[in-house]
Protein backbone atom coordinates (compact mmCIF):
# COMPACT_ATOMS: atom_id res chain seq x y z
CA UNK A 1 0.00 0.00 0.00
CA UNK A 2 1.27 3.55 -1.15
CA UNK A 3 2.30 5.75 1.75
CA UNK A 4 -0.06 8.82 2.04
CA UNK A 5 1.67 12.11 2.78
CA UNK A 6 0.53 14.42 5.67
CA UNK A 7 -0.94 16.74 3.06
CA UNK A 8 -2.67 13.82 1.54
CA UNK A 9 -4.46 13.13 4.45
CA UNK A 10 -4.99 16.39 4.80
CA UNK A 11 -6.71 17.05 2.08
CA UNK A 12 -8.89 13.76 1.89
CA UNK A 13 -10.20 14.03 5.53
CA UNK A 14 -11.01 18.02 4.76
CA UNK A 15 -12.84 16.72 1.44
CA UNK A 16 -15.19 14.16 3.77
CA UNK A 17 -15.13 17.19 6.80
CA UNK A 18 -16.87 19.84 4.08
CA UNK A 19 -18.86 17.17 2.47
CA UNK A 20 -20.13 15.94 5.49
CA UNK A 21 -20.99 19.42 6.88
CA UNK A 22 -22.82 20.35 3.92
CA UNK A 23 -24.91 17.34 3.80
CA UNK A 24 -25.88 17.40 7.42
CA UNK A 25 -25.25 21.18 7.84
CA UNK A 26 -24.11 21.13 11.49
CA UNK A 27 -21.19 19.36 13.41
CA UNK A 28 -23.69 17.44 15.72
CA UNK A 29 -24.80 15.89 12.71
CA UNK A 30 -21.46 14.82 11.34
CA UNK A 31 -20.57 13.61 14.80
CA UNK A 32 -23.27 11.79 14.59
CA UNK A 33 -23.04 10.62 10.79
CA UNK A 34 -19.54 9.45 11.23
CA UNK A 35 -20.01 6.93 13.26
CA UNK A 36 -19.09 8.32 16.79
CA UNK A 37 -19.26 6.54 20.29
CA UNK A 38 -21.76 6.97 23.34
CA UNK A 39 -19.95 9.77 25.34
CA UNK A 40 -19.41 11.90 21.83
CA UNK A 41 -23.49 11.50 21.30
CA UNK A 42 -23.83 12.52 24.53
CA UNK A 43 -22.26 15.64 24.62
CA UNK A 44 -23.72 17.14 21.71
CA UNK A 45 -27.31 15.88 23.81
CA UNK A 46 -26.09 17.97 26.46
CA UNK A 47 -26.52 20.82 24.58
CA UNK A 48 -23.27 21.79 23.12
CA UNK A 49 -24.43 25.72 21.72
CA UNK A 50 -21.53 25.98 19.73
CA UNK A 51 -20.26 22.76 18.18
CA UNK A 52 -16.68 23.33 17.58
CA UNK A 53 -14.04 22.02 14.98
CA UNK A 54 -12.42 20.42 17.99
CA UNK A 55 -15.75 18.28 19.14
CA UNK A 56 -15.10 17.17 15.02
CA UNK A 57 -12.08 16.08 15.34
CA UNK A 58 -12.10 14.04 18.70
CA UNK A 59 -14.69 12.43 16.82
CA UNK A 60 -12.40 11.93 13.97
CA UNK A 61 -9.91 10.75 15.85
CA UNK A 62 -11.48 8.09 17.53
CA UNK A 63 -13.02 6.52 14.34
CA UNK A 64 -9.84 6.50 12.98
CA UNK A 65 -6.92 6.56 15.25
CA UNK A 66 -4.11 5.53 12.44
CA UNK A 67 -4.05 9.14 11.89
CA UNK A 68 -1.22 10.50 13.02
CA UNK A 69 -0.91 13.56 15.29
CA UNK A 70 0.63 15.73 12.75
CA UNK A 71 -1.86 15.22 10.24
CA UNK A 72 -4.90 15.01 12.60
CA UNK A 73 -3.35 19.02 13.46
CA UNK A 74 -3.11 19.41 9.62
CA UNK A 75 -6.60 18.25 8.88
CA UNK A 76 -7.56 20.45 11.59
CA UNK A 77 -6.68 23.95 9.60
CA UNK A 78 -7.87 22.60 7.03
CA UNK A 79 -11.56 22.11 8.74
CA UNK A 80 -10.61 25.58 10.24
CA UNK A 81 -10.23 27.02 6.35
CA UNK A 82 -13.57 25.57 5.18
CA UNK A 83 -15.62 26.10 8.24
CA UNK A 84 -14.67 29.76 7.51
CA UNK A 85 -15.35 29.81 3.81
CA UNK A 86 -18.66 28.65 4.60
CA UNK A 87 -19.46 31.31 6.84
CA UNK A 88 -18.47 33.74 4.63
CA UNK A 89 -20.77 31.94 1.62
CA UNK A 90 -23.68 31.88 3.93
CA UNK A 91 -23.00 35.27 4.72
CA UNK A 92 -22.88 36.38 1.29
CA UNK A 93 -26.19 34.21 0.15
CA UNK A 94 -28.30 35.36 2.99
CA UNK A 95 -27.22 39.22 2.40
CA UNK A 96 -28.52 38.53 -1.23
CA UNK A 97 -31.59 37.19 -0.65
CA UNK A 98 -32.17 39.55 1.53
CA UNK A 99 -31.54 41.97 -0.83
CA UNK A 100 -28.47 44.18 0.14
CA UNK A 101 -25.71 44.56 -2.01
CA UNK A 102 -23.31 44.73 0.69
CA UNK A 103 -21.54 41.16 1.81
CA UNK A 104 -21.53 41.04 5.35
CA UNK A 105 -24.04 43.27 6.60
CA UNK A 106 -26.69 42.33 9.31
CA UNK A 107 -29.96 41.68 7.75
CA UNK A 108 -32.52 43.97 8.51
CA UNK A 109 -30.09 46.93 8.61
CA UNK A 110 -30.99 50.30 6.71
CA UNK A 111 -28.92 51.07 3.97
CA UNK A 112 -27.56 54.25 5.55
CA UNK A 113 -25.45 52.02 7.97
CA UNK A 114 -23.59 50.73 5.15
CA UNK A 115 -22.22 54.51 3.94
Amino acid sequence: MMRLETKEYAGMAAEVFQSAYVKYGSFEEVALKIGTTGHHVSDVAKGVSQPTVPIFFACLAEVAPWLPKEVMECIQKEGKKILAQKKTEDAARAAKEDGCPSVGCLPGRPEEAHA
